[in-house]
């Protein structure tokens, strides 16, 4: 076997407790592992990074089926998810700011590594995102079937808000990757839903594209400084 499945299950049960899921993604990330000669030796061919956005461009295979392929990238997603957040750190090289960030949450030399720091640090308090936020999510991240959502909220007026987080500049993929949680979310729930995505920074290209989708807010982070005396 080349992919960490058992570590996977366990990971996966413990964060949501859903077993059917978990035997789901699963059972789709074994056939993903044996199409591709290896899941992990494919994830690191194709870069942590980028996997994702190679899996939308796939359409053959498991990925022929527009259904199969939507569930196959939610679990693929997960376990992305899974190798940055308690993985082996060999196998999934934590997402860094570029170039790096002094005093910023993260570790003791003050950078965020990845998305899940920065998590955490939005999840702390998320009227200072926006007054009125509150997590709807029970803390834990939201699964839906195109991914899994960083963090579900409800704001000061009802409505649902997916909040996607990017440790660094914005990939040009997040707007997709966020409406599509988004849409997920208004059609399971019948209820109205906006996006809020949160990185460092964001290119021109994707402020433009922004401007033009209605519910749609981004949202750059600014970190504070701390010092730390050296003895």
């Amino acid at each position: 076997m080349s992919w960490q499945a058992e570590r996977f299950r366990e990971h996966f049960l413990a964060r949501l407790g859903d077993s059917d899921q978990a035997f789901h993604h699963a059972t789709l990330l074994r056939r993903m592992d044996r199409q591709w000669g290896g899941l992990d030796k494919k994830i690191a061919d194709v870069g942590l990074g980028q996997i994702m956005a190679w899996a939308r461009t796939l359409r053959t295979g498991l990925f022929a089926d527009r259904n199969t392929a939507a569930q196959c990238r939610a679990a693929l997603n997960c376990y992305v998810k899974y190798l940055i957040d308690e993985g082996d750190p060999d196998a999934a090289h934590p997402i860094m700011i570029d170039p790096p960030i002094k005093g910023t949450p993260g570790d003791h030399h003050g950078l965020i590594r990845h998305e899940s720091a920065l998590q955490v640090a939005v999840r702390r308090d998320l009227s200072v995102l926006e007054p009125g936020l509150v997590a709807i999510d029970g803390g834990i991240e939201h699964l839906v079937p195109s991914g899994r959502i960083d963090i579900l909220a409800r704001d000061s007026e009802g409505r649902q808000v997916v909040i996607e987080l990017k440790a660094g500049t914005c990939p040009g993929d997040a707007i997709e990757q966020a409406l599509g949680y988004t849409d997920d979310i208004a059609r399971l729930s019948a209820q109205p839903c906006r996006t809020i995505i949160v990185a460092a920074s964001f290119s021109d290209r994707t402020r433009a594209a922004a401007r033009r989708i209605p519910g749609l807010q981004l949202v750059e982070y600014r970190l504070r400084l701390r010092f730390e005396m050296v003895e």
